[in-house]
């Protein structure tokens, strides 16, 4: 294109704005408001996505061992869930760590109804997370098989509707490679 027709097309492109001021004005408004739209909805995606990221690297898995373990047998419980390649961190949780957790979080202002309850009562257990969260039910099995492991718990339906809402976000392709599909 030669410099005198881009000329020509921006001079007149210019000149239209002041002849036609509401069009171009509604034209300029319009254009924001789509802008400030699609903002909103990379910053919703975004957050959401950082969210699903960061449950996934809390979310954990608990495995309790039964109650009259020794020190032996949970050293070798710890080397074999150190075993399994899913896991992320491992953290050995005590009697008189679960009993004082119990405490913290659900008898806040009223410790004092817990007084007549022993250690004993508590089962040593690992919180165990995890790399991958889609693995959840594969490790759960794995640590079911270790011998002196007594129970695995973990938050199973929660985690199903964040890796389904995770993997239809991702499908559509809403925050990836910040594009968005139509249709």
């Amino acid at each position: 294109m030669k410099y005198n027709v881009f000329t020509y097309l921006v001079g007149e492109g210019f000149s239209n704005i002041f002849k036609n001021k509401k069009q171009a004005f509604t034209s300029f408004g319009t254009m924001c408001l789509i802008m400030i739209f699609f903002g909103f909805c990379f910053m919703i995606v975004g957050n959401f996505n950082h969210f699903i990221e960061q449950v996934k690297l809390q979310q954990g898995i608990q495995a309790f061992i039964k109650k009259d373990a020794t020190e032996e047998e949970i050293e070798e419980v710890k080397n074999q869930i150190n075993e399994i390649e899913e896991i992320n961190t491992m953290e050995f949780v005590s009697k008189e760590e679960a009993l004082q957790s119990v405490k913290d979080r659900i008898f806040k202002d009223r410790a004092d109804l817990l007084e007549g309850y022993d250690v004993s009562v508590f089962k040593p257990s690992y919180k165990i997370t995890l790399t991958d969260i889609t693995k959840t039910a594969e490790v759960k099995e794995r640590l079911l098989q270790i011998e002196n492991i007594v129970k695995v718990t973990n938050t199973d339906d929660v985690i199903e509707v964040l890796i389904k809402i995770a993997r239809r976000s991702k499908n559509r392709k809403l925050y990836n490679n910040y594009s968005f599909n139509c249709c």
